[in-house]
C-alpha cells in the first residue's frame, strides 16, 4: 500500500453526456432519451484520458496537489489505480510510481504552461502506425475517392474576398524565388543510391549550426543561425539517424552544432536502421529508403525559461521546428537532394530512443533526406504551371 500520496499537478477534468435510455419514463411506458454526464480525467503523466467514478472524484477533490496525505484514509484498490493512471503520486521512492512523481518534478523543473502541456502530453504518439501505402496510382486515386464521397470535397484552395483590388506587379523571380519554386516533398527516395557526408554535413550545418555569438549577459550567450527562433533562443535539436551515407557507418547520432561534428549514440545495422526509421515515423514506408533521417528535439526548458508559464511560448517552439524544416528542404533543394518533413512521429518512442525524458527535451517532428527516386510517382504529383489572374481552378 502506498504510504502517502497526493494529486497530480497537472490534472485536467472534462465532462460529457451520453445519451441513455430514461429508465424511469421508459417504465411508465414513455420510451424516451435522456444524458448520463460522465467524468473524464487527462493525465499528463501519462498522456491518456480516463473516465472517473464519482467516489474517484471525490477522492481526487479531497487531496491536495501541494501537501502529502496519508493513503490509508482511502481505499486501497482505488488509490493504486489512480497512481497508476498518474491521477495521484505517490512517494514511492521505486518502480514505476517512483517514475511517474520523477516525470512530474520534470515537467514543474522545465516551467512549462499547463495547457501547453496537456496538448504534449496527449500528442506524443506512441505505436501509431500507417498502413502500407501503395505506390499504384488507381490505388491512391480510389482511396482518395472514397475519402471524399465519405466526407465532401475539401475547402477550397484558394480563397478571394469582396472588395476593391490592387493588382500587384508580377516580377521575375530571384535567385532564391527560383529556388523556392523548385522545393518539393519527396516521398520516393532511390534505395540504390546513397547520399555523400559532405552532402550531409552542408545540409546540418547551414540548417542547426552556430554562426555567430553575442554575450548579452555573463551567464546568457546567445547565438545566431540561418532561421528564425523565439527569443533567440534556439531550442531545437538535431538526430540524424544515417542508413546510407557514404562516410559514416548506419546509427543513430547527435548533431553537435558548436563543434559540427556527429556524436555516436548507438551503431545499427542496416534492418534495425530501417526499421527504426520506419517506426519514428509512424509506419511511413518511405522512410525506410531515406539516405538519412534527422529526428527533431526541443529542449523546451531553454525557451521555457524565458517565456515563464506563458502560453504562446509551446506555439513558438513548434514554429522554431517549422523554420528549420524549411530552411532543410531549400538547402537540398539546391543541392539536388529530395527532402521531407512529417510531424506523424511515434513522439514517446523517439523520447526513449533518444534516452531523453519528454519534457524537459522531447521529439516534435522529422526530416528526411536522400537522393529522389527517377520516373513519376502518385506520391508526387507534377504540378502544372500557375499564373495569377490567369489560372483558374
Amino acid at each position: 500500500m502506498t504510504a502517502r500520496v497526493r494529486r497530480a499537478r497537472y490534472l485536467f477534468i472534462t465532462f460529457t453526456d451520453t445519451p441513455t435510455l430514461d429508465v424511469a419514463a421508459f417504465l411508465r411506458g414513455d420510451v424516451r432519451l435522456g444524458a448520463a454526464g460522465q467524468a473524464v480525467a487527462l493525465s499528463v503523466l501519462r498522456g491518456q484520458a480516463y473516465p472517473l467514478r464519482d467516489a474517484d472524484l471525490e477522492l481526487l477533490a479531497s487531496v491536495q496537489a501541494t501537501a502529502w496525505t496519508d493513503a490509508g484514509a482511502f481505499v486501497e484498490g482505488r488509490v493504486a489505480e489512480l497512481v497508476d493512471r498518474g491521477l495521484l503520486v505517490s512517494d514511492a521512492d521505486e518502480g514505476e510510481a517512483a517514475a511517474l512523481r520523477l516525470r512530474e518534478e520534470s515537467i514543474t523543473e522545465s516551467n512549462w504552461q499547463p495547457y501547453g502541456l496537456l496538448l504534449h502530453a496527449l500528442t506524443r504518439w506512441s505505436g501509431v502506425g500507417e498502413e502500407a501505402v501503395s505506390l499504384e496510382s488507381g490505388v491512391l486515386d480510389a482511396t482518395l475517392a472514397e475519402f471524399v464521397d465519405r466526407y465532401g470535397p475539401p475547402p477550397p484552395a484558394l480563397t478571394h474576398r469582396a472588395g476593391a483590388r490592387i493588382e500587384l506587379p508580377l516580377e521575375s523571380a530571384s535567385p532564391l524565388g527560383e529556388l523556392l519554386a523548385r522545393r518539393r516533398t519527396t516521398r520516393v527516395f532511390d534505395r540504390e543510391r546513397s547520399m555523400e557526408l559532405s552532402d550531409l554535413a552542408g545540409l546540418l550545418r547551414w540548417t542547426f549550426g552556430a554562426h555567430g555569438y553575442a554575450r548579452a549577459h555573463d551567464d546568457f550567450v546567445g547565438v545566431a543561425k540561418t532561421s528564425p527562433s523565439a527569443g533567440g533562443l534556439h531550442p531545437v535539436e538535431a538526430y540524424p539517424l544515417l542508413l546510407r551515407v557514404d562516410g559514416a557507418e548506419p546509427g543513430l547520432y547527435h548533431y553537435d552544432a558548436g563543434r559540427h561534428a556527429l556524436t555516436e549514440l548507438r551503431r545499427l545495422d542496416m534492418p534495425h536502421a530501417e526499421d527504426l526509421a520506419a517506426r519514428c515515423g509512424a509506419g511511413q514506408p518511405w522512410l525506410r529508403d531515406a539516405a538519412a533521417i534527422v529526428l527533431l528535439t526541443a529542449r523546451f526548458e531553454r525557451t521555457f525559461w524565458k517565456y515563464r508559464g506563458n502560453n504562446r511560448a509551446y506555439i513558438a517552439v513548434l514554429m522554431d521546428a517549422a523554420h528549420l524544416s524549411q530552411t532543410f528542404q531549400l538547402l537540398a533543394t539546391e543541392r539536388g537532394i529530395g527532402a521531407l518533413v512529417t510531424a506523424a512521429v511515434n513522439g514517446a518512442e523517439v523520447d526513449e530512443e533518444l534516452g531523453i525524458d519528454g519534457y524537459a527535451e522531447g521529439a516534435l517532428a522529422l526530416l528526411a533526406c536522400g537522393p529522389g527516386a527517377a520516373g513519376p510517382s502518385p506520391l508526387q504529383p507534377d504540378f502544372a504551371p500557375f499564373l495569377p489572374r490567369e489560372t483558374e481552378l
